[in-house]
């Protein structure tokens, strides 16, 4: 009687090891401070790598992305950049990051904004063609002097 209950026992030991389950998907790991989201972000932006760009964006920035993507050539060449410099300021659940975007021999000062959403930190960037780039940086700058003194009067 024993060796029927081992046996038995080692029938469904053995049929549930060869049980076809896939093994669990490996979830990606995604960067979560602003500096490293924003760094991981502009390189996927500007390499054209617009999936991975889209994961580190808020719907916004993936509205965004989804217009550039339509105003692109095909087949465009892409540019060799690197950045540098880069500093951010964060405040409660939002975060602006200034940074140096060099092309070629040219330098540019660019920025992001980044919001915390349920705990992972994300571009948070638009793209309004009727702008103009000082129009963007008085907006950007003023983000920036009110995060400032919002930071200087919590420390009162």
């Amino acid at each position: 009687m024993k060796t029927h209950y081992l046996l038995l026992l080692f029938t469904i030991i053995m049929l549930s090891a060869c049980q076809d389950t896939p093994p669990p998907a490996k979830q990606e790991v995604l960067p979560n401070t602003p500096s490293e989201v924003a760094q991981v972000w502009i390189e996927a932006f500007y390499n054209d790598d617009f999936p991975k760009a889209v994961k580190l964006g808020t719907d916004l920035t993936r509205m965004m992305i989804d217009s550039v993507k339509k105003e692109m050539e095909p087949n465009a060449a892409l540019i060799a950049f690197k950045i540098f410099d880069m500093s951010c300021q964060t405040h409660k659940d939002s975060a602006f990051c200034a940074y140096v975007y060099k092309e070629e021999q040219e330098e540019y000062q660019e920025y992001v904004s980044l919001l915390n959403v349920r705990g992972q930190w994300l571009v948070n960037e638009s793209w309004d063609a009727s702008s103009t780039v000082e129009q963007e940086f008085d907006m950007i700058r003023e983000e920036v002097e009110k995060l400032i003194e919002e930071e200087a009067l919590e420390k009162e």
